[in-house]
């Protein structure tokens, strides 16, 4: 995460083009077709820097920011396949809820669940809205 913060770089490593631009990329769990439509979609559309902008705009540099609570109903849908986030930040997520909080955890599925678990993602928003 601290590395997508940075200005510029980001951008050119996640742009080039390559093989080994391609296997930092995989490297989050993403198939080759994966990699094939983020560069279609995300970079090629132009739609890189406001993916980045989401992780420039989180606060890391001083955790008190970070402590308060989420009043609304929540779901935390997690996988054990993730290699980005690892498991203790999205079991414990619960502490900062206030409102009804539900912990899904899915099972061998990578970082990119909305494209490799979609049909379970679907599940626990449609959950989380029936019953919000």
């Amino acid at each position: 995460m601290g590395l997508f913060q940075l200005p510029v770089l980001p951008e050119r490593l996640l742009s080039s083009r390559g093989r080994v631009a391609d296997r930092l990329i995989a490297g989050f769990g993403m198939t080759e077709e994966d990699v094939d439509r983020f560069r279609a979609e995300v970079v090629d559309d132009g739609a890189l820097p406001t993916a980045l902008g989401w992780y420039r705009a989180m606060a890391l540099e001083d955790p008190r920011l970070l402590r308060v609570k989420v009043t609304v109903p929540t779901t935390m849908v997690w996988s054990d396949g993730d290699v980005a986030v690892e498991g203790w930040g999205p079991r414990s997520s619960g502490r900062w809820v206030e409102g009804p909080f539900r912990f899904v955890p899915l099972a061998g599925v990578s970082h990119w669940i909305p494209t490799h678990a979609p049909d379970a993602l679907a599940a626990a928003i449609l959950d989380r809205v029936r019953t919000a």
